[in-house]
């Protein structure tokens, strides 16, 4: 049977719905068919990759015997998620040299000739490096039926390939008949660029062979073409006698060459969970207002240039191969819509921009842990995927521009004044203008839940119903007791201003967690993701070079750390205020960027073993960043700095020296904590009594802080900056808090 143009250009139509919903092995007609690989005369390197979580058990092996692919191993429970991991046999091609794949892209399915030697149920093929919206890359398709003990003909029709896919099980969560914009794209069937089989999501032994891999059901070029040609024509004609299923066609066809184009992002995402993001939509549009709405900061990733100069950010950037741009912005968004403005100086048009923002930054009163949650009852740490982050990228324009939305100035001042109200008394000889973010079709991008991201339209997300506009309530954290914040009015001092690499090195060593920026894998665009970050427990242990987990699928790239004193926990007022009172976009909350390449750590290194236990310390609420990573994210990375700016003061960004960055040190002394003048005598004294007696200083809230690291044989006690408080019992147990940094009470 001809598939026709349907199967060219549309694996996703209603006409091909009717194919089986599991791939397994099915009579088509072959037609003409292009080689892949084949094992007598292999073209492709191939090499197994196993699950790298947690000391995951999951194990494999492959050999080229006699002209038949045999791989092996053994796919187990990983302990930290009490799931199946997953085993992978893969080739990647250069697309240049003898290895490249061919063009497959006028072909209806993939065969494979193969046979499973043991019963199992967790066999996947896919393909591709696209962005599957999580950490995962490619096209996957549902789990094989694999003949038993005999060779045969597998064949998977291209549209049950899908880019939407649980990256903890490999199930489809969005099939490419009820989304084509999931279905294989034309630039990855004319080079796939990778291609995979998977044994994933099913405990068991495995022990696959494959003889021969290729595409069928593909067309002549010329009657490709042809086709193709008619259905561009007939589409520009809207002739009125298409099919429903040609109209369909037509459009695919139209998209696929450009006029619709649907952009990739480097995500650096963490995913480790045993369920999958098949929330609807319209709640994932809810969750993305609200937290838009209601952080009120975040990280603006640009390219550099004609950047921003208005006296807050760094517009200076001395290296030209590095175009990348980060800087912490304020931000609002209106009630109706949920529009992006921005109140900048100058008028600014700034393509290729991604606005990132993290629930994390929403509730101070659990900064101390680097936690995420409505409440204390349900907390998770900053990098869960539980805790919502979402980056918009599109193009920021000033009001007034054709570019942007109706009333843009009105309805931006209002929502930039009520979100911050000192916004009002900025100098008006400072030429302040409202700008508007226009996201991109494709422009939004979140993860609040396991599974991987969550891709919102621009339609669903500003046509949100009211009602699905609320708080994202955690499911599944801990219960974590709440803690004052430090001082009784005021927080610990920074280093002075006049010592600039000292207060930008105290800056990084007291974040938990950062913003990373990043150019697309094109280069053409910008993104950010938040993660989890360790510059050591304590001051001692700060080398000034934070580490970070990011996916093992993810290449080194050229980044941007982002750091913000309004998510410091010691910076935050005993009333909640963050930034000492400031708003987070005031050129006196002090924000620090480190430009350069991500560094990735030798697993069998002393400073590999060091930020495992840094991140034990300072991450409680995140077990498996000490024990190696998470699903598909067990690379640990540091930044090798080429640039580092620190702003900190009106007149803008300065340049910070690496080496005098590296070289500062950060007084091993006690914290400096405060009392305001309304404090009570009463308050004062049983803090003094707490600090004589326990080693620790007190507040009014009988807590008992524990600063004190790790102590040298013969030297007293060393005290950190990351500490915060949990309640005393005793006197005794103040003691037994000298044995370890001790971050909050977890129930």
């Amino acid at each position: 049977m001809r598939r026709v143009l349907l199967l060219l250009v549309l694996p996703a139509t209603a006409t091909l719905s009717v194919l089986a919903a599991s791939a397994s092995v099915v009579d088509v007609n072959d037609g003409d068919e292009v080689l892949i690989e084949d094992f007598a005369s292999p073209y492709h390197t191939w090499e197994v990759m196993n699950d790298p979580v947690m000391g995951g058990k999951s194990t494999s092996n492959f050999v080229n015997e006699n002209g038949i692919a045999k791989f092996t191993g053994v796919c187990a429970i990983v302990p930290f998620l009490h799931a199946p991991g997953f085993i992978k046999l893969q080739t990647q091609s250069t697309s240049t040299g003898d290895d490249a794949f061919p063009d497959i892209s006028s072909c209806t399915a993939l065969q494979v000739i193969m046979k499973t030697n043991v019963p199992y149920d967790g066999y996947r093929i896919g393909f591709g490096t696209k962005r599957s919206g999580g950490h995962g890359r490619g096209y996957k398709a549902p789990s094989l039926t694999v003949p038993l003990s005999k060779f045969d003909k597998v064949t998977i029709p291209l549209d049950q390939f899908s880019l939407h896919w649980d990256d903890a099980t490999g199930d489809i969560i969005t099939t490419c008949s009820d989304d084509d914009s999931y279905c294989p794209d034309v630039d990855t069937l004319r080079d796939m660029k990778a291609l995979s089989f998977w044994g994933e999501g099913v405990e068991g032994d495995v022990s696959l062979e494959v003889k021969r891999i290729s595409a069928v059901g593909c067309k002549a070029d010329a009657s490709y073409e042809s086709e193709l040609e008619d259905a561009e024509d007939q589409a520009e004609s809207g002739s009125a006698y298409l099919t429903e299923a040609e109209e369909e066609t037509s459009e695919v066809a139209m998209e696929e060459h450009g006029e619709k184009a649907h952009g990739e992002k480097a995500h650096a995402n963490h995913g480790h969970g045993d369920s999958h993001n098949n929330i609807p939509k319209e709640n994932n549009a809810g969750t993305a207002r609200w937290t838009l709405h209601t952080a009120k900061w975040g990280t603006l990733t640009t390219v550099s240039g004609s950047v921003l100069t208005d006296g807050k950010h760094d517009s200076k950037n001395p290296d030209t191969s590095q175009p990348l741009f980060a800087s912490v912005v304020p931000y609002a968004t209106d009630e109706d819509n949920g529009r992006i403005f921005f109140y900048m100086m100058g008028s600014h048009h700034l393509h290729k921009s991604t606005l990132t923002v993290s629930q994390a930054s929403i509730n101070p009163m659990l900064y101390a842990v680097g936690g995420c949650g409505t409440s204390t009852s349900s907390v998770v740490d900053v990098q869960d995927p539980r805790c919502a982050k979402i980056s918009v990228s599109g193009a920021i324009h000033p009001c007034g521009t054709h570019s942007v939305g109706e009333h843009c100035d009105a309805v931006g001042s209002e929502a930039l004044f009520a979100a911050h109200p000192t916004m009002k008394d900025w100098p008006e000889d400072h030429d302040f203008i409202v700008h508007e973010l226009v996201p991109l079709d494709d422009g939004f991008w979140m993860l609040a839940n396991f599974g991987g991201g969550a891709t919102i339209t621009p339609e669903l997300y500003s046509s949100c119903e009211k009602d699905a506009i609320e708080p994202h309530s955690i499911q599944g954290g801990s219960a974590v007791v709440a803690t004052s914040f430090l001082g009784n009015g005021y927080p610990v001092n920074m280093p002075a201003w006049s010592a600039t690499a000292k207060r930008a090195r105290w800056l990084v060593h007291n974040s938990l967690w950062a913003t990373i920026s990043t150019l697309n894998e094109n280069g053409d665009g910008t993104f950010g993701n938040i993660r989890a970050i360790t510059d050591g427990a304590t001051t001692e242990l700060s080398t000034g070079l934070p580490v970070f987990n990011l996916p093992d699928v993810d290449p080194v790239l050229t980044i941007a750390l982002t750091f913000t004193e309004a998510a410091v926990h010691s910076r935050v007022t005993s009333e909640g205020k963050t930034c000492a009172d400031q708003d987070a976009g005031s050129p006196t909350c002090a924000q620090v960027v480190i430009y350069g390449k991500a560094k990735a750590l030798n697993t069998e290194s002393q400073e590999y073993t060091k930020a495992l236990e840094n991140f034990g310390i300072s991450h409680p609420l995140a077990s498996w960043l000490s024990q190696g990573g998470s699903h598909m994210s067990g690379t640990y990375f540091t930044i090798e700095p080429d640039r580092i700016s620190i702003l900190d003061y009106f007149g803008g960004a300065v340049e910070v020296m690496v080496d005098e960055y590296l070289a500062a040190e950060l007084d091993d002394e006690h914290i400096d904590t405060y009392s305001s003048p309304n404090t009570a005598f009463l308050n004062v004294l049983v803090g003094l009594i707490i600090g004589v007696f326990c080693g620790c200083y007190g507040n009014s809230r009988l807590k008992c802080f524990k600063h004190e690291s790790e102590k040298k044989e013969g030297s007293g006690p060393k005290y950190g900056s990351l500490a915060t408080t949990v309640e005393v019992v005793s006197k005794e147990d103040c003691h037994q808090s000298n044995t370890e940094l001790t971050k909050a009470t977890i129930v």
